[in-house]
This record gives C-alpha cells, sequence and structure tokens, in this order.
C-alpha cells in the first residue's frame, strides 16, 4: 500500500482504494506501540533498547504523517479523481449530442449519396453500394457511430468504474478513511504524551528510560 501510496503515476483508483484499506487498519497503531513500549525498561533485553527508543522518538512524526500527510493526499487524489470522472462524462455526453445531431443530418438526406456525404463531413466513411436504399445507409451511419462511441467508452477507463470504486470516491467514504486517519494521528500524540510524561517522572531521559527498571535502577548495557 505504501508503495502504491507514493507512486509517481499520479491519484488513481487503485490509490485511493490502497489508501482508504490502509486507514481502517490504522487506529490499530497507537494500541500496537503502546503494548511495546509499555513497562518501559523493564525486563527488556539489550537488543530492544535502541528500537523501543527510536519507536518512542518516531510517535510525533507518525502522528503528523496521520493527522496532516495522509488527509491531505486523500482529500487531494479523492478531489482530483472526482473531477476525471466528471470531465469524462462530459465528453462522453458530447460525443453522444454530437453523434445525435449526425444522425439527424442523415435522417434529412434523401438518398444513400446524402447520407455518406454527411459521413465525410464528420470523417466517417460508410461502404458504397449500387443502388443502396437511404434506409440502409442511415443505419449503417447509425452503426458506425455506435461503434465509435463503445471504441471511445473502452478507452476512457473512468467511465467504467465498479460501484465499490464509485463508493471510494465519495464524500461519505473519503470522510470515513480521513476521520480513522485522524484518530491515529491524535492517538500517536496522546501515547507520546504519556510516555514522556512518564519519562519525566522518573527524572530520566529517554534513552535510559528504556535502559532502567521503572525504579530508576539502570541496567548495565552489554554492547
Amino acid at each position: 500500500a505504501i508503495g502504491v501510496l507514493f507512486s509517481l503515476e499520479g491519484a488513481g483508483i487503485q490509490q485511493i482504494s490502497a489508501v482508504s484499506a490502509l486507514s481502517n487498519w490504522l487506529p490499530l497503531l497507537p494500541l500496537g506501540i503502546s503494548l511495546y513500549l509499555l513497562g518501559g525498561g523493564r525486563d527488556r533485553r539489550p537488543r530492544e533498547f535502541l528500537p523501543a527508543e527510536v519507536l518512542h522518538r518516531c510517535l510525533v512524526p507518525l502522528a503528523m504523517v496521520c493527522l496532516l500527510l495522509l488527509p491531505v493526499i486523500t482529500l487531494h487524489d479523492v478531489l482530483h479523481l472526482r473531477e476525471e470522472v466528471r470531465t469524462a462524462e462530459l465528453a462522453d455526453k458530447e460525443i453522444l449530442n454530437n453523434h445525435s445531431e449526425w444522425l439527424q443530418q442523415a435522417n434529412a438526406a434523401p438518398t444513400a449519396e446524402a447520407v455518406r456525404a454527411v459521413a465525410r463531413r464528420h470523417g466517417l466513411e460508410l461502404p458504397v453500394a449500387a443502388a443502396e436504399p437511404v434506409e440502409l445507409s442511415r443505419w449503417r451511419l447509425a452503426r458506425t457511430l455506435e461503434l465509435e462511441q463503445v471504441r471511445a467508452r473502452k478507452g476512457t477507463k473512468l467511465l467504467s468504474l465498479s460501484p465499490y470504486q464509485r463508493e471510494l470516491l465519495s464524500l461519505p467514504r473519503s470522510g470515513s478513511t480521513i476521520l480513522m486517519q485522524v484518530i491515529t494521528g491524535i492517538g500517536l500524540l496522546l501515547l507520546h504524551r504519556q510516555g514522556s510524561r512518564e519519562i519525566r517522572r522518573h527524572g530520566l531521559s529517554i534513552s535510559l528510560f528504556f535502559r532502567a527498571d521503572p525504579g530508576g535502577q539502570r541496567r548495565r548495557l552489554s554492547y
């Protein structure tokens, strides 16, 4: 998910899906960290000293990522993709309107040659058949325009989003994702505040706190 999150390809539905899935599990992060740091240096092995200290020092940066970076990325990507979907839908509607107008011109054409002339004016070529009924030429034009629209829609993936993908772009779903991120950030800040208060209460530095018993008796370090 992190690799998708920071991809250089810009906002995409896969990126939004990855961020949404990641955010659903984010509230477990403060819980897991608190359980690992619980007890400070009590019964901690020497190889745990440095990871515990680094993890405590990373609480604030992690909180800022959850409170600021992830919500900004989520909001930017959702709004950007919603605008792209809207633009694609407007373009598709414009094509449909143009095709309807061309069909009206073809329906007003009296002969098959006149229908083919209408098609040529818009960059389309219809098969030429001797003594072809005008109705058949109109049908050929309608079929050609239908195929052109199908090809255009296949080339625009934003017009074929699944219900789940469209739900990812909804404002309620985006708000829920951002709420999970904010809750996680606040939890990390509270965890840092509580840990720092406990460290100050024992009169130790961060480094010594994870190398000492709660009573303040320093452990002998073995490096």
